[in-house]
């Protein structure tokens, strides 16, 4: 199956991802960056096609998507795009969220502009500002398929791996308390007075003071209201939908009853301007990741073929 079979997308991550290791070493910090950047896009490509090589072949070509399923009409396959990889990664893993997917693309980009133009996007790159983005995206993909950063890049630099990640998360750890004592106190300056600070609270309670809130890419399916751990206000949670469970259907009614399972991407707060997005910074200030929702929707019925 060659370009689609996940063991060789596998091995190739595998070369580009030490090729990049070895530059780090030499310090050549910009062919460091560029061998991660296709190493990533590899390594995405493989978990989805551990699971099935359809979901790495191109879908408008139809010959890959034989040889996908065992059947040789070309030896040439086309594969999905990169944004599609890392899209259709963000369904196999709830932490692999919008902050991951835009990383990714990030790294992508300026691969490509290395790749078809004249620009050096890498050069001069600091490594400290992108290696724990790359460490933790590629840690979440592997982790769909059980697997950890050492079985991808062996025990020493898997171990180096995680050492980074745990100091970057001390480093978000306080980013995020310091974001939410900042508006802790800008909402404090605001409403000095106790009775302030209690009707502002009051009126932001069930939605009743009306802010307007940006959630950007990270627009969700659904919001739900959540306390601001900064002010204490109402604020806004968006979230994805996730996954149903089959429901009970009431044939007499029309209606299905079903448990819908959602996973959180960002919340807002319009009081206090408290911003957090994706998982990492949501878990750190005590937001809920994930939750569910008993809903009623009417059963479709497809139209039949009038094929006679």
């Amino acid at each position: 199956m060659g370009a689609l079979d996940a063991e060789s997308l596998w091995n190739k991550s595998r070369r580009f991802v030490r090729a990049g290791i070895d530059a780090r070493d030499e310090r050549r910090f910009d062919d460091f960056c560029f061998s991660c950047a296709i190493s990533l896009e590899l390594l995405g490509k493989a978990m989805l096609a551990r699971l099935h090589p359809s979901l790495v072949a191109d879908p408008n070509h139809v010959d890959s998507l034989f040889l996908a399923c065992g059947k040789v009409f070309t030896q040439d396959p086309k594969t999905i795009l990169a944004k599609t990889v890392f899209e259709r990664i963000s369904k196999l893993s709830k932490e692999f969220d919008q902050t991951q997917i835009k990383f990714c693309i990030q790294m992508t980009g300026r691969r490509n502009a290395d790749l078809h133009s004249g620009e050096l996007p890498f050069e001069g790159l600091d490594p400290n500002s992108w290696a724990p983005h790359f460490w933790r995206a590629a840690q979440l993909m592997l982790a769909i398929h059980g697997l950890a950063l050492n079985d991808w890049v062996g025990d020493a630099e898997g171990a180096r791996a995680v050492g980074l990640l745990r100091a970057a998360a001390t480093v978000l750890d306080q980013a995020i308390e310091g974001r939410i004592e900042r508006s802790r106190r800008a909402f404090g300056d605001a409403y000095r007075a106790p009775v302030g600070v209690t009707r502002i609270r009051e009126q932001a309670r069930g939605g009743r003071l009306v802010r307007t809130t940006d959630f950007g890419s990270y627009d969700g399916d659904v919001f739900q209201q959540q306390t601001c751990p900064a002010c204490g206000c109402d604020g806004l949670l968006s979230a994805d939908r996730w996954a149903e469970d089959e429901g009970e259907i009431d044939e007499d009614s029309g209606i299905e009853h079903v448990t819908v399972h959602y996973t959180s991407l960002a919340f807002r707060c319009g009081v206090c301007d408290l911003k957090l997005n994706g998982h990492d910074e949501l878990s750190r200030a005590g937001i809920e990741l994930e939750f569910e929702s008993d809903e009623e929707r009417e059963i479709e019925y497809e139209e039949p073929y009038l094929n006679e």
